[in-house]
């Protein structure tokens, strides 16, 4: 468990400043769609309450999943950027062997940051068209049962 701990530190300090809000937008995505299945579980449950509620109930969180699906990536290419930045900026100084990592620690900041937005994206992307689809449904059966 510590060395997995370990191993997660370092991912975190080789992808660069933008691993956090990367981490953040993970987490905040996931709360997001577990709430969403939790509501459209209940609605699947007793689908006369769905008559007496709001529309935009059903909806909720929806904007957010996918708002968080479309971001993700562009914030990892964010990442390849400024770690192709600081890959030329090595070059520039002839500074192969910087502190802070010369060449390879730019190319590992920008693959690590374009990785962990495609991660967080790709999962996303797939688990807010299921709950859309389900939604769909549930509205389906809701106009078939008035």
């Amino acid at each position: 468990m510590l060395n997995e701990l370990n191993e997660l530190v370092q991912l975190y300090q080789e992808g660069g400043l933008l691993m956090i809000p990367l981490i953040l937008m993970c987490l905040l995505l996931w709360w997001a769609i577990f709430q969403r299945t939790t509501l459209l579980y209940q609605f699947s449950q007793n689908p006369e309450s769905l008559k007496k509620t709001p529309e935009y109930s059903l909806n909720k969180y929806q904007p957010l999943v996918f708002i968080l699906t479309a971001a993700a990536p562009l914030v990892g290419l964010l990442g390849t950027v400024i770690g192709m930045i600081e890959t030329f900026d090595s070059l520039a100084d002839s500074a192969l062997y910087t502190q802070n990592g010369g060449i390879a620690a730019g190319i590992s900041q920008a693959l690590l940051t374009t990785q962990m937005g495609l991660v967080i994206a790709i999962p996303g992307l797939l688990a807010g068209k299921f709950l859309k689809r389900w939604e769909n449904k549930l509205q389906v059966h809701t106009e078939v049962i008035s």
